[in-house]
């Protein structure tokens, strides 16, 4: 078998927790832009100490009271009460863009500045990994997917979305094995890309073949 030809590798999901506390003056800030978020049915901006995030309408999963983003090249962000229980009060996700183009090196110090702007104050053993995802982008012509080449414990459970097409039917992911243990996704990326129009990864890769191959594309979809 040739060398399998790999095309891009990264990060494409990288979670952070803090342990840190929090300035009620902060807090207090979150809690009026939620209700604000909550009667305008949408994300509230607010800027504290010279950081700006956008404050969503609930908090988030595993007792975060609050929920933010800084964008779609950011970072989503959960905060605690002072009241929780738990010390690590503040969640942050990386999007992976913002992965792809700045690396997770890049992106840890940014949500440390952050966090320092906006009066926390931690250490490095104060800082602790919540999740990771690595994506392996392989570049193939003719891709067609089937469970069946893939070899995996018996128990684990396995996922598939199968689309209908005229010839047949087409797998177009799978997932095996499930969340909190750990996972792999197998899917078409282009083809993901092109049924979302999602031009921040049309851009990423346009500028990726121009830089790692000298290739220009004019049109994504050829």
């Amino acid at each position: 078998m040739s060398d399998i030809p790999i095309i891009y590798s990264g990060f494409d999901t990288l979670e952070l927790s803090y342990r840190t506390p929090l300035l009620r003056e902060f807090l207090g800030a979150l809690g009026q832009a939620q209700l604000m978020a909550k009667a305008e049915s949408r994300a509230t901006p607010v800027n504290f100490n010279g950081t700006e995030l956008f404050v969503e309408s609930s908090g988030g999963q595993g007792g975060y009271a609050y929920r933010a983003h800084t964008g779609p090249l950011g970072m989503i962000w959960k905060f605690r009460e002072t009241t929780a229980k738990s010390q690590w009060s503040v969640h942050v996700k990386f999007r992976a863009h913002g992965l792809a183009v700045n690396g997770p090196l890049k992106m840890k110090e940014e949500a440390d500045l952050f966090l320092r702007k906006l009066g926390c104050q931690f250490e490095s053993i104060d800082v602790r990994i919540s999740r990771t995802d690595y994506a392996i982008d392989i570049l193939l012509d003719d891709f067609h997917l089937n469970t069946d080449n893939f070899v995996f414990h018996s128990r684990s459970k396995v996922s598939e979305h199968i689309k209908r097409v005229s010839v047949g039917d087409e797998y177009t992911y799978a997932r095996f094995g499930r969340m909190p243990g750990k996972q792999l996704c197998a899917y078409n990326k282009s083809g993901a890309v092109l049924e979302t129009n999602d031009s921040l990864w049309k851009e990423f890769y346009i500028e990726f073949a121009r830089q790692r191959f000298g290739l220009v594309i004019h049109d994504f979809a050829e």
